[in-house]
């Protein structure tokens, strides 16, 4: 299986979006996910993005691995999006929740 990351560290986030799309929907592990939403987010394609990092965000609430960086990338699609106060919500989390 080719490993979407070494598109995006080229800055080919079209074939890595497609690379990892394809793994997830063959293995759904989180490192894709998490490489699918990234690349929606560098794709200018938000609502794609929010919606993985959120269900990626649900994955790690259920595991109880709670990443930061997953807040912050749902807060930078929200401010994306245009609604501030979720943005601002998901900004907040990992500062009031260390």
């Amino acid at each position: 299986m080719t490993n979407p990351w070494d598109k995006i560290f080229i800055d080919d986030f079209e074939s890595a979006y497609i690379i990892a799309d394809q793994n997830y929907s063959q293995t759904s592990q989180d490192f894709d996910l998490r490489a699918r939403a990234i690349c929606s987010l560098l794709l200018s394609k938000y609502d794609n993005s929010l919606a993985d990092f959120l269900t990626l965000n649900e994955i790690e609430k259920h595991t109880n691995r709670v990443s930061d960086g997953t807040y912050m990338e749902i807060a930078l699609c929200y401010y994306a999006l245009g609604d501030n106060d979720k943005a601002i919500h998901y900004f907040k989390f990992p500062i009031t929740n260390r």
